[in-house]
């Protein structure tokens, strides 16, 4: 809309970033777990992406009995900034696990292989413009999303148009998803709702 405003004869066309197909196409889900496992990859930036809304959220539920405390997991592979301190803060370390840096390939193995996708972004308005390239991975691995940001922006508008998961911004909207994906991952009713407009952001259609 910049743009076109200050070229007002031109033809602007955006193309946003998307997921490649074939990066998916060998990756299955192997492996399976009795546990609701959430995951998260890449960088928490000394802090500005700050897991402490998800961590509070899973602490109240289980003080709740909403939630088993012996049945969600939490897999962090990146850096490990605060992460110990703030899950023995919510008495959750038991359930999250620290697994440092690996490859990209190792991340999409991951993905495949967890029932929930986090995405943790910064808390500041000036992030409503930014929509982070991880969530078209999460995408390509068509696995729903829980994602943790600023109130309102691009990012939440995306996942709404293409109905992937939820985005939330305060502990109570946190509690909600979480039990939501909880009850239906008992029930076997967990599953990728993601719908025509999320193969937009396939690389063949951008292609296009």
């Amino acid at each position: 809309q910049t743009l076109q405003s200050i070229h007002p004869d031109k033809k602007i066309v955006p193309i946003v970033s998307g997921f490649d197909p074939e990066d998916f196409e060998k990756i299955k889900q192997t492996e399976y777990s009795e546990n609701l496992t959430l995951m998260y990859a890449g960088s928490l930036y000394s802090g500005k992406r700050d897991p402490s809304i998800l961590f509070d959220a899973i602490s109240q539920l289980i003080s709740e009995n909403k939630i088993d405390a012996n049945r969600i997991i939490v897999d962090f592979y990146g850096d490990d900034t605060n992460l110990r301190e703030l899950s023995q803060k919510y008495n959750i370390e038991s359930n999250v696990n620290i697994h440092g840096r690996v490859t990209q390939q190792e991340v999409l193995h991951h993905q495949m292989n967890s029932d929930i996708l986090l995405l943790i972004s910064w808390m500041n308005e000036s992030e409503k413009i930014f929509i982070p390239g991880k969530i078209y991975d999460c995408i390509g691995c068509k696995k729903p999303i829980l994602s943790i940001g600023y109130k309102e922006g691009s990012l939440k508008d995306l996942i709404g148009k293409t109905n992937i998961g939820y985005h939330i911004s305060d502990v109570e909207e946190c509690k909600k998803a979480i039990y939501d994906y909880y009850t239906k991952y008992n029930k076997n009713e967990l599953k990728y709702s993601g719908n025509e407009f999320a193969e937009e952001y396939s690389l063949r259609n951008t292609a296009k």
